[in-house]
């Protein structure tokens, strides 16, 4: 554990359960592709025992590459004493034991790294289960309390902030710290698509007088940073996509803007812009265009046809 001087300001930790194997296929592409630390709390049992669990040939490559792999006890069982009625004391304290110990040990052998933290099952813990982890040789354990950890927290008590899809983006951030960012669009305007033959982001800042001009960041959340104009006199700000443009993939892209206000909090704005489709960019029908109005068949008076029934005025009901 490192000590809080190590740690920049408002650092958070990402941290993900079981050993599913969308870990690998999904998280693990994406946070190494930005750089990012995570730490993975893994319970043996499940590797390699369904087609959904990862196995230790793709949890190895993961800890050589840096991701922090942690235990989640052994079987993933509820832990404490209560949940275990039918057995006496001593048959308790040895099941524990393995519990712990034992997932503890094979992660490190199978990843030739240390393994000091556990996230207990369920989030289920007492006082009792934190001694019995601390001497299984545990430095830390993580609950599924809500908070942050403060300077002073428990360490076998570590709180943490579910994300789930259910979750919309700005919830999220404000998970993160942020506050927000007022912010009126200009162009692409709600609705509209970017125009790739001109394809710049415009909007402005409505409290651009509370904000420090020398923290302010731009970002497109696909790409990273992009090239912008801002005037802190009226708090319009620019941005162009041109280098950037052929490389969005999807309908929709995000826009994230920061700076820190007069107290210097962090605070953020998003704009989602949608990128134009293949229908979309197809020029819109000549009225003119023999193709586009259709003559309407001519009328043709054959004796024996059908009679045909007379249509309502205001169409048919």
């Amino acid at each position: 554990m490192g000590a809080k001087q190590s740690l920049p300001k408002r650092s958070v930790v990402v941290t993900i359960d079981d050993g599913w194997r969308s870990t690998y296929t999904q998280v693990f592409p994406e946070m190494k592709k930005r750089r990012f630390p995570f730490t993975v709390f893994i319970y043996p049992k499940i590797v390699g025992q369904t087609a959904y669990a990862m196995n230790w040939k793709q949890i190895k490559e993961m800890a050589d590459a840096g991701v922090d792999v942690q235990s989640h006890s052994y079987s993933h069982p509820f832990l404490t004493r209560r949940r275990h009625e039918t057995l006496d004391d001593r048959a308790y304290a040895e099941w524990l034991e393995r519990e712990l110990v034992q997932s503890k040990k094979i992660l490190e052998k199978e990843t030739g790294k240390n393994v000091s933290f556990l996230a207990y099952p369920y989030g289920d813990f007492d006082r009792h289960l934190k001694v019995a982890v601390a001497n299984a040789g545990y430095s830390a354990a993580l609950t599924c309390e809500f908070g942050k950890v403060l300077q002073g927290s428990d360490p076998l008590r570590m709180r943490r902030m579910v994300i789930d899809k259910k979750m919309d983006f700005a919830a999220f951030r404000h998970y993160l710290g942020a506050g927000q960012m007022p912010i009126q669009r200009v162009a692409p305007l709600p609705g509209q698509y970017l125009d790739p033959a001109q394809p710049v982001l415009q909007a402005k800042l409505p409290n651009y007088k509370t904000i420090d001009p020398k923290s302010l960041g731009i970002a497109l959340m696909s790409v990273g940073t992009v090239p912008y104009t801002y005037d802190p006199k009226d708090g319009s700000l620019t941005m162009t996509l041109r280098d950037v443009v052929s490389s969005l993939k999807g309908k929709y892209q995000r826009a994230m803007i920061w700076a820190n206000d007069a107290q210097g909090r962090r605070v953020e704005a998003s704009m989602v812009f949608r990128m134009p489709g293949p229908d979309d960019l197809k020029p819109a029908a000549n009225p003119l265009d023999p193709a586009a109005c259709p003559t309407p068949p001519k009328t043709v008076n054959d004796p024996n046809a059908a009679p045909q029934a007379a249509v309502p005025a205001g169409g048919m009901r």
